[in-house]
């Protein structure tokens, strides 16, 4: 169901995508904080399955953008010099006629997903419940905290790979979300019209989620080095999601490149100095745009 981990087909671990046979026992393993992905899509059989996953997959979107919505407009009710606790419902109802008859929840996703302004939303509310606020330059600068757990209304961008103690920039993409890249990404559109699309975002100091990165290697090439790489940077914590390995501009080197997980920027360079004690490591450079 919803919170699927694993299958396990006559007490063997199985990739989910396994075909079954007749007479197979077969043992789903869940978990409470596990959701749906899209990738199920890729081989469920039935259309009722498929209708299943996509609305959960749905409602899940639906969530993180309210969550990451609220977060946006309590900046810019600061940003403004109002107080998004005084808030009621009659000013939420009263607002709806501007925002196409939505309910509250509705604006507050069209928020997290950059279809509406939250300093436009955030003026109506002030003017529903006559607060004047004082602008503050100072709340100007609050911005959207990252813990890497919003779900689905905020992307990474897969260019650039921003992991934390990187310095960040936030950009709103209609209908999408909030997009992270790195502040000197080639992909951050900087032009005129894109300025009120951009969001001021920061690194929580609380992170325990992993963040993708990927590196590239000049080795000399020789027996076992792969899995020799390979092996000092799984010392490390690290998983490694892919692994390339082509050969170089001559037969005496290859380049390797690893999409690995670390935690922040630190663990990035604890696996890069492991690596650069492998004699047959030539160079390493992080990867990105």
């Amino acid at each position: 169901g919803n919170h699927t981990i694993a299958a396990k087909i006559n007490h063997e671990l199985v990739p989910l995508r396994t075909r079954l046979k007749t007479g197979e026992r077969i043992e789903i393993i869940t978990g409470q904080h596990s959701k749906p992905s899209r990738s199920w899509l890729d081989f469920v059989v039935t259309a009722k399955a498929r209708y299943g996953i996509r609305n959960r997959i749905k409602n899940m979107r639906h969530q993180d953008a309210v969550q990451l919505g609220q977060q946006i407009l309590g900046n810019a009710f600061k940003a403004l010099g109002g107080d998004v606790k005084t808030l009621t419902k009659i000013a939420w109802k009263e607002i709806s006629p501007k925002f196409e008859d939505k309910n509250r929840n509705q604006i507050l996703s069209d928020i997290g997903l950059g279809k509406v302004l939250a300093l436009v939303v955030a003026r109506s509310l002030m003017m529903a419940t006559k607060e004047v606020g004082t602008p503050n330059k100072a709340d100007k600068e609050e911005k959207i905290i990252i813990k890497g757990s919003e779900g689905m209304s905020l992307e990474f961008c897969n260019d650039c790979n921003p992991i934390p103690g990187d310095e960040i920039v936030g950009q709103m993409q209609k209908g999408r979300g909030l997009f992270v890249h790195l502040h000197n990404c080639k992909k951050v559109e900087v032009t005129e019209s894109m300025q009120n699309k951009m969001i001021g975002i920061a690194w929580s100091d609380q992170l325990k989620e992993m963040f993708t990165v990927k590196i590239s290697l000049l080795v000399t090439d020789s027996k076992g080095i792969l899995a020799e790489v390979a092996s000092e940077i799984t010392k490390t914590n690290s998983n490694i999601t892919s692994a390339v390995a082509e050969p170089g501009d001559s037969s005496v080197y290859s380049s390797m490149v690893f999409t690995i997980q670390v935690s922040n920027r630190i663990h990035l360079a604890t696996i890069v100095r492991g690596l650069r004690k492998i004699p047959e490591v030539i160079r390493i450079n992080r990867i990105k745009n």
